[in-house]
């Protein structure tokens, strides 16, 4: 029996990808970026090596909010001095967010929730814990031992996953599958004349589509109210050819 020999990444190889996603979205969609967008463009290639890299992961992980002790990476070093830099460039906030709800329902443990707020009954779920959270955040968050990061502008990367793609469906992990032999990306070319998105009207509106097609996955489809109400927000039939697959996609 013979072995495939198992395959090494390098470990900035997420960057090489990410670049590889910027350069075929600059080529065939450069004309259709907006100004903020290219502006973001222009800043992230300004950026250092490591600062490029330590962004790159907070935009492969999920949500916006992270903590900087999760943030720890072997081929990155001073992580600090990295957010400290990204937060100068407009990429990173190190503000706490106004809702101590919204702190303890994204980043805090239970223990570290009651820490904040020893009053509150120790019996309960961190849920019903987080229900009971008054408005104000506490003078004890200053304690808190991590600092407390928001990545600005995280739609940018869907946005260019959707232009590279011509989907919602592949996303950024999908060059890891590359990496490793386990995908292979099909080899043909694409032009202006042959791209999938002509216009920027085009583009923002596969955009809103495929943003409703994965809020359609987290609403409650017992509730015909919840229903109707995502119902009304359809948009109306279009003639391009991609944003129509993806509206039709959408219940009816």
């Amino acid at each position: 029996m013979t072995h495939t020999p198992s395959v090494v990444l390098e470990p900035k190889y997420y960057l090489t990808n990410f670049t590889t996603l910027l350069s075929g979205v600059k080529g065939l969609y450069q004309d259709l970026l907006n100004e903020s967008e290219q502006q973001w463009l222009a800043r992230f290639y300004a950026l250092e090596e490591d600062e490029q890299c330590l962004l790159v992961r907070m935009m492969t992980r999920k949500g916006e909010w992270f903590r900087s002790d999760k943030l720890r990476y072997s081929e990155l070093t001073n992580p600090e001095t990295l957010l400290a830099n990204l937060a100068l460039s407009g990429f990173v906030d190190l503000a706490l967010p106004d809702s101590p709800k919204l702190l303890a329902d994204t980043l805090l443990t239970k223990r570290e929730l009651l820490a904040l707020f020893p009053k509150l009954p120790k019996s309960l779920r961190k849920s019903e814990l987080v229900a009971l959270l008054p408005e104000q955040m506490p003078h004890s968050v200053s304690t808190l031992p991590f600092q407390v990061i928001r990545l600005v502008d995280n739609q940018i990367l869907p946005m260019f996953c959707l232009l590279f793609f011509g989907n919602r469906y592949q996303e950024f992990a999908q060059f890891v599958l590359e990496n490793l032999g386990i995908h292979k990306f099909e080899q043909y070319e694409i032009s202006i004349k042959t791209r999938l998105f002509h216009t920027r009207e085009e583009l923002d509106s596969s955009f809103c589509i495929s943003e409703m097609s994965l809020r359609y996955e987290e609403i409650n489809r017992k509730s015909r109210e919840d229903l109707i109400e995502f119902s009304q927000l359809v948009p109306a039939p279009h003639a391009n050819m991609p944003t129509e697959c993806i509206r039709n996609s959408l219940p009816q």
